[in-house]
C-alpha cells in the first residue's frame, strides 16, 4: 500500500542560498513554542526493545497520523511515497527504556528544551527521528520510509530486513535520523566506510543552506553504528545525521526541539535526488544493487 504523493516542493540549492530569511521560512515553521502533538505522543510513549506491545503501540500511533500501518513479520513499517525516488529514510523506535508505560514530559518553553520529569530514558533517540519521518511523509516527500524495530537490541529489525528484502528498489542513498548532537553527518560506522566524501559534503552543505538559522553541519567519521549500518554492502550512500537530542541512555536524556523544528523546514526543502553517488559497492555483494 502507497500513500499518494500530496505535495513536493524540491528546488535547486542554488536558489535557495538566500532563503534564510524568516520571510521565506514555510508558515508552519513561523508558529509558537508549544510541543507538537505528534511528537509529545511520541515521547511520552515509552518504547522497550523486544515487547510486542512497543510494536502494537507504534502501530497504533501511526495508524492515527499516517491513515495505515504496513508492517512486516520483524515488526518493521515500511511506506513507499511517490515515484522514481532513490532515497531511503529510517530511524527506530524502540529505546533502551525497560518499562512500559507513559512518560510524564518537562518542557522548557523558553529554551524550547524537552526532558521527563524528574529525570529519564526520554526516547528522543530514536523518537526525534520517528517525528521527522512522520511529518516528512505528511508534507509528501517522496522516498521509501522505514520504522525499525529493535535496534538498540543490535539492529534486529533492519538486519532481518537486509537479509529477506535486501536493498529497497532502486535505493541509492539511506539516510538515518539517529545521531545526536547538532552538526554530524556521519561516513563511518564502526570504523567502516558507508557513504563517500562527496555524499556527506554535498549533504552538510544542502542541509546548512535550507535550515533556517544557522547550522554547522559537516562530515564525521566518528560514527558508532545505527541501522543504515545494515544496507553497507547494498545501498551506496549510507549515513546518519544530528537531529538534536543529547545524553542519550541516561537518566539526564534531553531533546532541543526548537533545533528539531528547524531541521524539519530544512529538510521539507532539500532536494534528496539531487545528491551525489559515488561510492562503490563492495564487488562481491554489488549483485545486491537494483538500478
Amino acid at each position: 500500500m502507497r500513500i499518494r504523493l500530496n505535495a513536493s516542493l524540491f528546488v535547486a540549492i542554488e536558489r535557495y542560498s538566500r532563503a534564510l530569511s524568516s520571510h521565506l521560512m514555510p508558515t508552519m515553521f513561523k508558529t509558537t513554542k508549544a510541543l507538537h502533538p505528534l511528537l509529545e505522543h511520541i515521547l511520552q510513549l515509552k518504547r522497550p526493545s523486544l515487547r510486542g506491545s512497543t510494536t502494537d503501540a507504534v502501530q497504533q500511533l501511526l495508524l492515527q497520523y499516517l491513515g495505515f500501518a504496513d508492517r512486516d513479520a520483524n515488526g518493521n513499517f515500511i511506506y513507499r511515497q511517490g515515484e522514481g525516488s532513490k532515497t531511503l529514510f529510517m530511524c527506530h523506535y524502540d529505546t533502551v527504556e525497560t518499562r512500559t508505560g507513559k512518560n510524564r514530559l518537562s518542557y522548557d518553553r523558553q529554551n524550547m528544551i524537552v526532558r521527563v520529569a524528574g529525570g529519564g530514558i526520554l526516547g528522543a533517540d530514536c523518537g526525534a527521528g520517528m517525528y521527522l519521518l512522520i511529518r516528512m511523509l505528511q508534507a509528501g516527500v517522496p522516498g521509501t520510509y522505514v520504522f525499525f524495530n529493535d535496534e538498540e537490541a543490535g539492529r534486529i529489525g533492519s538486519t532481518e530486513y537486509r537479509i529477506l528484502e535486501g536493498a529497497p528498489t532502486g535505493c541509492v542513498r539511506a539516510i538515518a535520523f539517529d545521531r545526536k548532537g547538532y552538526t554530524d553527518v556521519v561516513t563511518h560506522q564502526l570504523m567502516q566506510a558507508g557513504c563517500s566524501l562527496n555524499f556527506a559534503d554535498a549533504l552538510s552543505t544542502a542541509l546548512n543552506v535550507h535550515i533556517p538559522g544557522v547550522t554547522q553541519y559537516a562530515p564525521t567519521d566518528k560514527g558508532s553504528f545505527t541501522d543504515s549500518y545494515s544496507f553497507f554492502d547494498c545501498i551506496h550512500e549510507c549515513t546518519n545525521i544530528s537531529v538534536g537530542y543529547f545524553n542519550e541512555h541516561q537518566q539526564s536524556e534531553y531533546l532541543d526541539y526548537g533545533f528539531l523544528q528547524r531541521l524539519l523546514a530544512g529538510l521539507l526543502q532539500l532536494d534528496f535526488e539531487a545528491l551525489p553517488t559515488t561510492r562503490l559497492l563492495p564487488r562481491r555483494l554489488a549483485r545486491f544493487t537494483l538500478d
